[in-house]
């Protein structure tokens, strides 16, 4: 298979390197006396020309570095060579432009029937930025669903694999990668051209976790200027990475980083009524983070996140009226008796009550503001109660509906 992973065919190059990438993963043994050679050839295929054979090369290198029998002083000898390459693949494809532009249009465009995930019954989780350990539970992380965020496709692409093992990498190295990666992503930050520093802020954010240390000395510049991005950018893919590469750093800037905390916030709140529907769902999942992660550093500011909500309850169209709901649900859950105290809930809940009443009764998108008031029940407790005769004959209805009705 190392053989065949240099056929000139592409094919035989596809599936050899599928081949290698399964079997480092599940039969990592098999290659104990042919590590060098097994490095060698994966960074053969990362240089093809045809993005079939290397899709799965781009894999490899997290799939290598996250096994604890690996060799990776074989890695480390080349990574001065991986590192770039990983970097220049982190860009968009002018395809994958093509259709992130088209699904991120300005928000008073109607989303598509096929751009609106599918009502699951359960709260969408956030972002988790705590990720205390490089280990087996991370295989699904917080970057793959940070990607996801911007490709509801669900597929795989170079990008992806190429960001995931840029992670990986740095979970592997530490801060030992950033002599190298920084100059790098500096230069990509710097570039004229939007979407190569798009791949250099979600580097950024890639690095986030395994480098956090060695990045602590330019943390305060690097958030300022992903502030800057977010709010002043003219590209959307830039203002939205942005968004979710701050949501990447929360734990720091909740914490060592607390003085740039009101900034980083006001930015989420601006950038959460972007006309971009991209930038609209990349700063609303922001927020969700930071309501799940900050308690008492956010209580000064529950009148802002609230007038927020209501702004953007008026803005977005239903995609992204789902994921605000779901921030909104959090904000209730987490805040629930503040928010009663400083009546901000005489503001939110009528808000929504009229919003859910307005649909009509056959409308299946009531579902999103229907569990969102389910949280918020249970954040305001004994407060929700004036509203509780009003939900329960809403729900009697669509209850007595449904067997004969198709929800449309």
């Amino acid at each position: 298979m190392l053989v065949n992973a240099r056929d000139q065919s592409i094919h035989v190059r596809k599936l050899a390197g599928q081949f290698l990438v399964i079997s480092t993963e599940i039969r990592f043994q098999i290659f104990s006396k042919y590590l060098r050679e097994l490095v060698d050839t994966m960074l053969f295929l990362c240089s093809d020309e045809s993005e079939d054979p290397c899709l799965d090369a781009f894999e490899f290198w997290y799939i290598y570095c996250k096994n604890e029998d690996a060799d990776v002083n074989l890695v480390w000898e080349k990574v001065s060579v991986i590192l770039p390459l990983l970097l220049k693949q982190m860009k968009y494809t002018d395809e994958e432009l093509s259709m992130i532009l088209l699904e991120s249009q300005d928000d008073s465009v109607p989303d598509r029937p096929e751009d609106i995930r599918p009502f699951t019954g359960s709260r969408q989780k956030s972002v988790d930025i705590d990720g205390d350990d490089y280990s087996e539970d991370q295989d699904e992380d917080v970057l793959d669903s940070g990607l996801d965020d911007y490709d509801t496709s669900g597929m795989w692409s170079v990008r992806k694999f190429a960001a995931r093992s840029f992670e990986g990498l740095s979970f592997r190295f530490g801060d030992a990668i950033l002599p190298l990666v920084l100059p790098l992503i500096e230069k990509c930050l710097n570039s004229p051209d939007d979407v190569v520093k798009e791949s250099g802020v979600l580097a950024v954010g890639a690095i986030s976790e395994g480098c956090i240390k060695g990045l602590e000395a330019h943390l305060p510049a690097v958030i300022q200027l992903m502030c800057s991005f977010l709010i002043s950018d003219s590209s959307s893919i830039v203002r939205s990475i942005s968004a979710w590469t701050l949501g990447r750093y929360l734990r720091w800037i909740t914490h060592e980083g607390s003085r740039l905390f009101p900034d980083v916030l006001r930015c989420f709140l601006t950038a959460a009524i972007d006309p971009n529907k991209q930038v609209q769902e990349a700063s609303c999942s922001a927020i969700t983070g930071l309501v799940e992660e900050c308690h008492e550093i956010l209580l000064p500011f529950l009148n802002d996140i609230t007038q927020t909500f209501i702004a953007a309850t008026t803005r977005y169209q239903e995609k992204n009226r789902v994921i605000l709901y779901d921030s909104i649900a959090s904000f209730a859950e987490n805040f629930g008796q503040a928010l009663i105290e400083s009546d901000y809930t005489k503001i939110l809940v009528p808000d929504l009550m009229r919003r859910w009443f307005a649909l009509p009764i056959t409308e299946k998108s009531q579902f999103s503001i229907m569990e969102c008031l389910n949280f918020v029940c249970r954040g305001l407790g004994p407060a929700f109660f004036p509203m509780v005769s009003s939900c329960v004959d809403r729900c009697l209805q669509v209850i007595e509906i449904a067997p004969t009705v198709v929800l449309c």
